[in-house]
């Protein structure tokens, strides 16, 4: 059997776009199965969330103007989401989600990271929780079994901070455009935005044909 090809997934945890993609990852895992493997990475979008809204929605509405447009895009996909996003509930930064899912990596694996990381999404999205909350992150490690005193002296001593600056460092040396990116053929392709699901699988199938 020929080894599984590498797809590099940079995401922001905050992006509305990401969670479109969400049903996009749960596709790929069922259909192509250990044809393939998925990496999780994160770009810093959401890192300092005041910051982001002071520069680029400042004038088409600030919070509220981008509450609408989060409102949009979900609807407009079909995609569950909470009504009080970006208006009651406002993370001040996805990093410290970010940080979480590389303690979890780090402590349980990859497989496991990737599905703290789809139970933060659904916080956020459908149930409004603020994942910008060590607390919040902590309350959703500990219904997942895992242990969250682990989790925390992880953090403590910065190995976390050092793994997610590495992903973030990496994004930048890329020159990644924004959330969600595919990263295919070793970087020698890249799929941006709102891509597809369709469009996604027929460039893995010619991936795949070519192993």
């Amino acid at each position: 059997m020929s080894h599984p090809i590498s797809i590099d997934y940079y995401s922001d945890l905050l992006c509305i776009w990401a969670w479109v993609a969400q049903p996009h990852l749960e596709h790929l895992e069922s259909k192509y199965g250990n044809r393939i493997q998925l990496n999780h990475h994160y770009i810093d979008l959401f890192g300092n969330t005041s910051h982001r809204m002071a520069e680029q929605w400042l004038e088409r509405g600030g919070y509220d103007g981008f509450a609408k447009h989060v409102q949009h895009v979900a609807f407009s996909h079909d995609m569950p989401i909470h009504s009080q996003l970006w208006q009651q509930v406002k993370p001040t930064t996805s990093a410290n989600a970010h940080m979480v899912i590389k303690v979890i990596e780090s402590l349980h694996g990859k497989a496991q990271a990737a599905e703290i990381a789809a139970c933060f999404r659904h916080a956020f999205f459908q149930q409004a929780k603020d994942i910008s909350s060590l607390n919040e992150l902590m309350s959703i490690v500990d219904d997942k079994n895992l242990d969250a005193t682990s989790v925390s002296n992880a953090i403590k001593d910065g190995k976390a901070i050092a793994r997610l600056m590495t992903d973030y460092q990496q994004a930048k040396s890329l020159g990644l455009q924004g959330s969600p990116t595919f990263i295919l053929d070793g970087g020698r392709q890249m799929l941006y935005g709102n891509i597809t699901i369709e469009t996604l699988c027929a460039n893995i199938d010619v991936h795949l044909s070519n192993c």
